[in-house]
């Protein structure tokens, strides 16, 4: 299927529409809209509820690439089904541009109990947490119910921090 420009960007419009707020919220002045930006506006509208390319898109994303974080073999892998789906399109200048970034990778952790009895624990770490030195940490336990209470508490400094709670 062959699309011309136009009638490709016509067609994504809606998946165009997800950047609005964060576009507006870049400028230091939001400009007023003109009838002719809110009859476009409409019309883009009509046509995303009359197409689904938007939509089949982003179930296809999701379930044939699935999560994709930053860094990951999945990440590559979505950015080549993006250059192919594009391609299929009808674009004819599509390509990959180098990206760096800073990417948290989850190492490996063990936990034990040190006393009165050795005993292994069951533990995550945090995202975007500092590793462990090699030889590893052996310091007093601070238990939390929540967040606000460990937040409440200034004394945790040279305490492995324990929560109970999910955190949001």
């Amino acid at each position: 299927m062959a699309l011309n420009r136009r009638s490709l960007l016509t067609r994504l419009g809606c998946l165009g529409s997800l950047a609005t707020p964060l576009i507006s919220q870049a400028q230091s002045a939001p400009a007023a809209l003109t009838s002719s930006d809110l009859r476009h506006a409409q019309a883009l509208r009509e046509l995303g509820l009359k197409d689904s390319l938007a939509y089949a898109l982003t179930e296809s994303l999701v379930t044939e690439v699935g999560a994709r974080p930053a860094g990951s073999p999945a990440d590559a892998r979505a950015v080549a089904w993006a250059q192919a789906q594009m391609q299929r399109l009808g674009l004819s200048q599509v390509r990959a541009e180098p990206v760096s970034m800073k990417v948290w990778q989850r190492g490996p952790l063990n936990v034990m109990l040190s006393s009165p009895v050795p005993h292994p624990l069951t533990a995550l770490a945090l995202g975007n947490s500092i590793s462990t030195a090699p030889e590893g940490l052996d310091a007093e336990v601070a238990y939390y119910p929540d967040l606000a209470a460990l937040k409440a508490d200034k004394s945790t400094l040279q305490r492995i921090v324990m929560l109970t709670s999910v955190l949001h």
